[in-house]
């Protein structure tokens, strides 16, 4: 797609100076081998798709190393894999939740669905109908899924509303069958983990959960469901998708969301970044919030990182934002601080952060270009700016 005019950033020339790498212990991010490419992004593509051809099909594939879309995507598996061989690709499917299955469910395994402590029937703000991740039948029927989804072809297994969603959007909390009380979050987090560990040990493709919420949930709890699959989605990377457009994150928001990615990289695990822009905003503003979050993920990017960024709710997967990410290679070393700012150093490039609410001025210990062109040896970001340099 066509960018909108970035905000300015203001850039000073400076002499060079030696860059001295300061290692931030546990919150620094780890350096990915030399095949890693720059910026590896990800696809969530609902269902206004408008991939409808094997043209497009290929076309998101060579856009993006990791695609969760809907079950139309089944037809061009072929194509997704050629356009993008070793491509991660899984249909949408709800783990904790049933819709279009909920009419079966109620006939069938009228047990299966959860209740709050009036009654009634867990029914989510878009439709989604609780069940209970506790229980062996259901965590059969979700393995029975996911072998179907190997043998199809797919190239993951992907499970939304697991977590801690059962307390977002519901009415009411859970009741727990097995104790007659509702599920506390330890119980609940400890049963869609073991939902998981189910699905999981049902298949040998990636399983992807959609969970981990975002850095500080993550830090707090949500961490647990890192330890079983092979990957999450944080789909608050930094920002809730309804938050006003000028509510930044704070310094221990955005800091604990750069310990989560951490986390996740050291463990092994593929991180799932999404920032989402659903409130509106300025063209100046949809790149500010694009440039700072692309640039403060980058911080902490590991060699299985991808990062999305919906700047509404209604961006479709062939106007992504993410079509064209720089080439800056791989990490050659941990970010450090400048400041109120950050960097990281790259193969090809360098990303400077400032997520403080004064402006900083950063020295690169070297030349860089900045996206409008410019040589420079360092610059000067405002609040809550980033940008990403190339040499």
């Amino acid at each position: 797609m066509t960018r909108h005019a970035r905000p300015t950033l203001t850039v000073l020339a400076v002499l060079s100076t030696v860059f001295a790498i300061v290692l931030l212990g546990a919150s620094s991010g780890s350096a990915a081998t030399t095949t890693d490419r720059g910026i590896p992004t990800w696809l969530f593509d609902g269902s206004a798709t408008v991939v409808t051809t094997a043209a497009r099909a290929q076309a998101v594939a060579k856009r993006h190393d990791v695609i969760i879309g809907v079950p139309r995507y089944g037809t061009f598996l072929k194509d997704l894999k050629a356009a993008n061989p070793g491509i991660t690709v899984a249909e949408y499917h709800k783990g904790t939740t049933v819709k279009g299955d909920f009419a079966w469910v109620q006939k069938n395994h009228p047990d299966w669905l959860l209740r709050n402590q009036s009654g009634n029937l867990m029914k989510s703000s878009w439709g989604g109908y609780l069940i209970n991740p506790s229980l062996p039948a259901v965590r059969q029927w979700q393995a029975e899924y996911a072998k179907a989804q190997q043998a199809g072809g797919w190239t993951a297994v992907y499970m939304d509303a697991m977590g801690s969603m059962a307390f977002y959007g519901f009415p009411g909390v859970p009741v727990n069958p097995a104790t007659k009380r509702p599920f506390t979050l330890t119980e609940w987090l400890a049963a869609t983990t073991g939902l998981a560990e189910a699905v999981d040990a049902a298949v040998s493709i990636p399983v992807l959960l959609n969970g981990y919420n975002s850095g500080t949930p993550y830090v707090k709890n949500t961490h647990v469901l890192a330890s079983v699959a092979q990957g999450g989605v944080f789909e608050g990377c930094f920002r809730d998708a309804t938050d006003r457009v000028t509510a930044w994150p704070s310094m221990t928001d955005w800091t604990n969301q750069l310990k989560a990615l951490d986390d996740v990289d050291a463990k092994g695990r593929m991180a799932l970044c999404m920032t989402k822009m659903w409130t509106g905003g300025t063209a100046a503003q949809l790149n500010q919030w694009n440039d700072f979050t692309l640039a403060s993920f980058m911080l902490a990017k590991g060699p299985k990182s991808y990062f999305m960024f919906m700047a509404s709710k209604s961006q479709d997967a062939m106007t992504s934002w993410n079509a064209s990410p720089p080439a800056i290679g791989a990490p050659t070393g941990a970010r450090t601080q400048q400041g109120s700012a950050w960097v990281r150093p790259f193969a090809s490039g360098m990303v400077a952060v400032n997520p403080g609410t004064a402006s900083e001025t950063v020295s690169l210990g070297g030349t860089y270009v900045t996206p409008a062109g410019r040589s420079v040896t360092s610059v000067t970001l405002g609040a809550h700016e980033g940008v990403i340099l190339t040499r």
